[in-house]
């Protein structure tokens, strides 16, 4: 009877035993895919980022504003926002004057390490001229800089370098898999860029009216030429005195191409196709997605399938 006891005991032990430690990894792996150890301000950086760190189990990327369908001109920061920072090792911004609560961020946490992807990328003025984004600049910028940079397939190959560089600095234990995981990137990205440009030789110098400025970049990638840019920030509409001038123009220059954000209602833009014949393109600015890791290929090249079509018919 004793023994049997002592059995009983003994097995009931093990039991708890093993139960405390199994809840206590539960627990633990609960709290490890809460951590966010790097985290990016923006969508188009998150897909270049995660590219990068694929296949990296010791990692996680979470993107900040996630929740967020356009740009970050206005974007106000959440304390959610503040707590995930809290917790990350590496931010990686857009750059580019895009992120302008930064200044927040760095002033409430002195000690997070920040990687400006925009570092020696082309950045073009409102007038769409292009100067290049210094290492060492201040994060600020003028505020007729032109922050979509990565509707440009080059500076989006800058902006992966430098998140490449900064995540190897930050993660040395891992710089085998980022040199790997970026040489292949960077060559899927070159090959995107020679499709591309091979689809659209025929248009070269074609001209399209724009409806929103960060295809100043994607144009310019492709080789084509804006001729009016149609100003639509802040959901506030073109007056009938600019979309007169405008009318003349595609009238006079033939131009067939109405370039506009696919995620935007095309309001100025059906009135301009109305009454010139030109034909409306909705082309992807890339601000949200499903974060799949060929979402950025993916959506540049059905921007140049959309612009191929309009100007080859």
């Amino acid at each position: 009877m004793m023994m049997r006891l002592k059995k009983f005991f003994f097995t009931a032990a093990a039991c708890l035993t093993a139960a405390a430690l199994l809840f206590s990894s539960c627990s633990g792996g609960a709290e490890k895919k809460k951590s966010a150890q790097i985290v990016t301000s923006f969508y188009p950086v998150y897909v270049l980022t995660r590219n990068l760190t694929d296949g990296i189990d010791g990692l996680t990327v979470a993107n900040m504003t996630q929740s967020r369908g356009g740009c970050l001109h206005d974007y106000q920061l959440l304390p959610g926002d503040m707590r995930l920072l809290s917790t990350a090792q590496l931010l990686i911004i857009n750059g580019a004057g895009l992120e302008a609560f930064l200044e927040q961020i760095t002033g409430q946490l002195p000690e997070l390490k920040v990687c400006d992807s925009s570092t020696g990328a082309s950045i073009l003025s409102g007038e769409g001229e292009a100067h290049a984004h210094g290492a060492g600049e201040a994060h600020g910028h003028d505020h007729g800089d032109n922050a979509h940079i990565w509707l440009s397939i080059t500076n989006a190959m800058t902006q992966v370098q430098n998140i490449s560089d900064a995540l190897i600095e930050t993660f040395p234990e891992y710089r085998d898999r980022f040199e790997s995981n970026t040489s292949d990137y960077l060559a899927r990205l070159k090959a995107l860029q020679d499709e591309i440009h091979t689809l659209l030789a025929p248009y070269q110098g074609a001209q399209v009216v724009s409806f929103h400025e960060g295809f100043d970049y994607l144009m310019a990638e492709f080789g084509l030429t804006i001729v009016h840019e149609v100003e639509t920030h802040d959901g506030a509409q073109p007056s009938a005195q600019e979309l007169a001038h405008v009318t003349r123009e595609v009238e006079s220059e033939g131009i067939r191409l109405l370039a506009i954000d696919a995620d935007e209602p095309p309001v100025s833009a059906e009135v301009l196709a109305r009454e010139t014949g030109a034909v409306i393109c909705p082309l992807s600015t890339i601000v949200s997605g499903g974060g799949d890791l060929s979402s950025y290929e993916n959506a540049m090249r059905q921007n140049a399938q959309a612009i191929a079509e309009v100007l080859g018919s």
